[in-house]
């Protein structure tokens, strides 16, 4: 017997949706999950978006290799491209590592984009029935592709502060409103063009993936917030009133 099991359907569903806008297999897959799970092992089963097998959550939202692909088991097998193979068919592994060495930092423009969706995928870990369970250096802003890119020694005297912050107000967040979390019945009521609309309980939460703006879901104006952030902050509470959901952002209302 098993009391609970990590969910790596949840992680399958954050990422086809954040990375790649499939709204429509996130609102399939984790509501058969939701409905086939007893209900205590659901809520006692860990949800996690990266661990010591797979890469960190900003390659994966953003490196080139990672596919939505048939051919993929999971989005994040890029060793399964043909790209690695000898002319024999056989693995190259020295090119494979080298291109992990070279490329598991991400900088520029790229960084901000995989910081937005991080966000974005960090919110749904910690808002989805279940546990988040935190892969040591996540927090801290690591990345790193496969074993042993995305194990490198914690930066413990250059914490990236931003991530700091977006695990401790998320992890706030959810001690402020445990019942919705450990009790709370979910569903998704809405999914269109990057967009998505869930509940929890009685809270409302609200999902904006695009880099352009959309109109706040009309279920949820007027309401008072409980959470919100995007465009690159920990707050957009001025916008939302306002009845708009900001690019790469996220709103959770009382109902």
């Amino acid at each position: 017997e098993l009391d609970c099991v990590m969910n790596y359907q949840f992680a399958y569903a954050i990422y086809r949706y954040v990375r790649w806008g499939n709204g429509e297999y996130f609102k399939r897959l984790t509501t058969n999950i939701y409905n086939l799970y007893p209900e205590r092992a659901l809520r006692r089963s860990p949800i996690f978006i990266s661990s010591h097998d797979i890469p960190r959550p900003m390659n994966i939202l953003t490196n080139e290799y990672m596919k939505e692909d048939e051919s993929f088991e999971n989005v994040w097998d890029m060793e399964k491209s043909p790209d690695w193979l000898n002319p024999d068919g056989t693995f190259d592994t020295y090119r494979f590592r080298k291109y992990e060495m070279e490329n598991y930092q991400i900088t520029g423009e790229k960084r901000i984009l995989a910081e937005n969706l991080r966000r974005i995928a960090v919110f749904l870990q910690y808002t989805l029935p279940g546990l988040p369970s935190i892969f040591a250096g996540d927090e801290m802003g690591m990345t790193g592709l496969k074993d042993p890119t995305n194990k490198f020694p914690l930066p413990w005297d250059n914490i990236d502060i931003k991530s700091y912050e977006l695990y401790k107000n998320l992890g706030i967040f959810r001690n402020s409103h445990k019942q919705i979390f450990a009790y709370g019945d979910y569903e998704v009521l809405d999914e269109y063009e990057g967009k998505l609309l869930y509940r929890r309980g009685d809270m409302l939460f609200a999902v904006n993936i695009t880099d352009k703006d959309a109109e706040l879901f009309e279920c949820m104006k007027n309401k008072d917030i409980a959470f919100s952030m995007g465009c690159g902050d920990m707050n957009c509470d001025g916008e939302v009133k306002k009845g708009c959901l900001p690019r790469y952002s996220v709103v959770a209302v009382k109902n």
